[in-house]
């Protein structure tokens, strides 16, 4: 019945019905297919649902764990990781709760991890040595150097005007470091690691010796609980005294004639720590101009100082001399033993000594 029937042929579609059919069908196909993020995205997969990540975001977040990441040669036990955590939080509490900086000087400190708020010292979050090199870049790369040194400089003079802060300036500094859970107290002061950069210390010679000065004039700053005039002179010799011999004798000398008698003696007790030995001896020339009375010249503790310095025969004999003198005549018993140290002095280009040693052993002069 149906042998001879045949299919009625299907009209040809279209270019624009051929054309909707194969949107149609690509519409349905993507559909199908999971979103997938962009290379400036990343997706984090969830249960159900992608759920995507700005890269700063992602970046941020891995920062974060790194700082919590519990090395790999430790356990990384429960406790390690809270002991981790509370380091941390101890290192961004001390940052986080600075004051705001009041000079330029202030502000490289913080920008250097140095806690300004605790009273009787400052806190370093990095080591001495770190912290001397963060400095120095944090001053050189500014857009102004090198006049910014002097804005610094001026900071520190502000920040030693009190007892207090001078006593902060010159203590020991604490370290809260975030790689160890303990708190270290240093004997390093912040104004010794000042010292070792270079380019400040021509101008905190400067600061330091016009602080001296308004201690050495009065005797009543001796009785002071805080031997200020001593902690200042103890940092002053971790300068270069070599390069800048000139200008540390020379301030030197001011302030010690702006002194008193017994600021005289603690200054002089200073003298071979910071003046260069090549200038020993013109500073004893000096001083034996300055004081031309043997009594306060010839002290116990002067003496001990003298024999500390690096003589040449012809001051050392001078000296010798003045001092046999001065035991002749003038000085008390208690000196003796300071005095005979030195006279037994033995100096390769002398030929003096023993004859002068002779002299006094005959008169009887120790009994």
């Amino acid at each position: 019945m149906y042998k001879n029937r045949r299919s009625r042929a299907l009209a040809p579609l279209s270019s624009t019905q051929n054309k909707t059919l194969t949107n149609s069908n690509l519409l349905t196909s993507i559909s199908s297919i999971h979103p997938v993020a962009s290379f400036a995205e990343n997706v984090d997969p969830g249960p159900s649902t992608a759920k995507r990540i700005k890269p700063s975001q992602q970046q941020n977040s891995s920062q974060n764990d790194n700082l919590f990441e519990i090395p790999s040669s430790q356990n990384p036990t429960q406790a390690r990781f809270s002991s981790q955590r509370s380091i941390m939080a101890r290192t961004q509490s001390i940052l986080g709760n600075q004051r705001q900086p009041k000079n330029y000087f202030e502000n490289v400190l913080i920008k250097c991890g140095v806690g300004l708020e605790a009273m009787e010292c400052y806190v370093l979050t990095l080591n001495h040595l770190k912290f001397v090199n963060k400095v120095r870049e944090e001053i050189r790369s500014h857009d102004t150097f090198p006049e910014n040194i002097t804005e610094f400089v001026r900071g520190v003079a502000d920040a030693i005007q009190t007892y207090m802060n001078l006593k902060k300036m010159f203590s020991g500094c604490t370290l809260s470091l975030p790689s160890s859970d303990n708190i270290y107290h240093s004997q390093e002061s912040l104004i010794k690691d000042l010292l070792m950069i270079d380019f400040l210390q021509v101008h905190l010679i400067e600061v330091l010796f016009k602080k001296i000065e308004t201690f050495v004039g009065d005797d009543e700053t001796l009785k002071l609980e805080v031997p200020y005039v001593d902690l200042i002179l103890c940092e002053l010799k971790f300068l270069n005294i070599v390069e800048h011999g000139d200008i540390v004798s020379l301030k030197f000398f001011e302030v010690f004639q702006l002194a008193t008698t017994n600021y005289q003696q603690v200054i002089i007790r200073a003298l071979p720590d910071i003046i260069d030995i090549g200038r020993h001896d013109e500073a004893l020339e000096k001083l034996m101009r300055i004081i031309p009375d043997d009594t306060h010249l010839l002290t116990f503790s002067n003496v001990d100082t003298f024999g500390n310095m690096h003589l040449n025969a012809r001051n050392q004999s001078e000296l010798r001399k003045k001092i046999i003198n001065h035991m002749r005549f003038k000085a008390s018993l208690e000196c003796f033993p300071s005095f005979v140290k030195f006279i037994l002095r033995i100096n390769i280009d002398e030929s003096e000594t023993l004859p002068q040693v002779s002299i006094i052993y005959r008169k009887n002069v120790f009994i």
